[in-house]
């Protein structure tokens, strides 16, 4: 248990001693919520890819993926052995079966506005750490759509993943709008939502890759006031990967496939149909190819820099060109390892809140306020703050005008070792010195520049590593 929980769990047994059965029903909600893995609801569009988004983070092709709206219901997926069910409005429940090819099916045993919610257990390991929700798309079916909207309203997710396309629409700058006015409250900053450009293989450009970096920096830049960034992710390729897709096989008609003369190969690839009809293998072969990694992603692992590789270079090379390993960083980095801050962000609101409304004015309730006061002002919040100043360098509200300082800033943040934190060669560099250096350089940094959200940044900065010196001089 982290020193914050142990803050925030004293705090909750002051509450309920002091305040007394008035505060039970609060204390022991918070007190299990603090508990719970964070949960990250995806959402989107009908036909973004929100589902085969999902199916990567949970690491199964669980998910059912269609051109048409086919999450019928706010799906959560857990951690534990494999099991479902759904979840009725009235509070009742069914088993929920699983199709032959192990997908939630299409159609529900009770109309969709009967059904609450459908629970999902997947036994993968990164899901101990989250719980992930897949929802209807919010431009399909008004039904469907209406649970996203009431799960997005209700508080239920601590974090917001939406899926974009290549335009931001309206309707799509609303929902992320009304969310973070929502949660205004308990982040000054975008500090629990981020967004995904989702199908970037599918930009019809040269270099589709760089095409959506691009897309991707403008979507962010323009919704800076409301997400922590926005990064391109192929889907497809994405889930091939995560949910153990690839195989020796699929290397093997991939080599064989670069193996073609240069102009023959070039012309097999030119697109989806000239590929599914050119005879270099066999029928199921070129479509189980196609299904893994659509037409991009055969291009890129037969090109002939990469055609000798082994199946499990291709897999990296796949996972690296998807966007889900800079993906999977991203969650870590703003929400995964800081979920105790983020629970913490949530609990001593919902404490003020309570404080203020139902304890007795006076002493009693101006030294509770204190106490959460004082957890918010404590080091192990600090973490707040440079969640602050990340959701500032992602979205591009600030470069710090200067690259050698954005990286060196990002380091600061992203790194959770010391010698990697402070850009040394090895852990055996004199730790505490350089952290001296580089707390001064922050500050001195903020002396001189003129911006305000620099100077911010950079104060943050400094408190970082300010607070590395503290841990080598004093280890716990």
């Amino acid at each position: 248990m982290t020193a914050l929980r142990e803050q925030i769990g004293r705090l909750l047994d002051d509450v309920s001693r002091r305040v007394g059965p008035a505060a039970a029903d609060i204390v022991n909600r918070l007190d299990s919520q603090l508990d719970e893995p964070l949960t990250i609801a995806v959402a989107g569009r009908t036909n973004a890819g929100k589902s085969t988004l999902v199916n990567a983070l949970i690491g199964t092709r669980i998910a059912p993926t269609a051109s048409t709206e086919c999450t019928r219901a706010v799906t959560w997926f857990r951690a534990g052995p494999h099991q479902s069910r759904v979840v009725y409005a009235d509070g009742s429940e069914d088993p929920l079966w699983l199709t032959d090819d192990g997908r939630l099916p299409d159609r529900l045993p009770q109309p969709p506005e009967r059904v609450e919610r459908l629970d999902v257990w997947v036994n993968y390991e990164p899901l101990h750490d989250i719980t992930v929700i897949d929802t209807p798309g919010l431009s399909g079916d008004e039904g469907l759509a209406d649970q996203t909207e009431r799960l997005l309203k209700g508080g239920h997710a601590d974090v917001l993943l939406f899926v974009f396309g290549a335009t931001i629409r309206a309707d799509e700058h609303q929902i992320v709008s009304d969310y973070r006015a929502r949660t205004s409250a308990l982040y000054d900053f975008p500090g629990n939502a981020h967004g995904i450009l989702s199908r970037a293989d599918q930009f019809l450009d040269p270099d589709p890759w760089a095409k959506a970096e691009a897309v991707a920096a403008e979507h962010a830049a323009a919704l800076s006031d409301e997400l922590a960034g926005v990064l391109p992710i192929m889907g497809k390729l994405a889930a091939t990967t995560e949910t153990g897709s690839f195989s020796e096989d699929h290397a093997s008609w991939l080599r064989t496939v670069a193996a073609l003369p240069a102009a023959e190969r070039d012309n097999a690839l030119r697109r989806k149909n000239t590929f599914k009809n050119h005879d270099v293998l066999t029928d199921a072969a070129r479509s189980s190819l196609l299904e893994r990694l659509d037409i991009y992603g055969i291009r890129e692992l037969t090109a002939p820099e990469n055609a000798d590789l082994s199946a499990d270079a291709m897999y990296e090379t796949l996972r690296t060109r998807s966007g889900i390993a800079a993906l999977q960083k991203r969650l870590r980095v703003m929400f995964v390892r800081p979920a105790a801050v983020h629970k913490a962000v949530r609990a001593l609101a919902r404490i003020e809140e309570f404080v203020r409304r139902d304890a007795q004015a006076g002493e009693m309730r101006e030294d509770l306020l204190d106490q959460i006061q004082v957890i918010r002002d404590s080091p192990a919040m600090h973490t707040l703050a440079e969640l602050r100043a990340l959701a500032a360098l992602y979205a591009g509200r600030s470069d710090l005008g200067d690259p050698i300082a954005v990286r060196r800033a990002l380091l600061l943040f992203e790194e959770t070792e010391p010698w990697r934190q402070l850009d040394c060669e090895s852990a055996d560099a004199d730790l505490a010195e350089i952290a001296l250096d580089a707390a001064r350089y922050w500050k001195s940094y903020a002396n001189k520049t003129a911006d305000l959200l620099a100077t911010s940044i950079a104060e943050t900065a400094s408190t970082s590593a300010y607070l590395i010196l503290t841990s080598i001089r004093s280890p716990s």
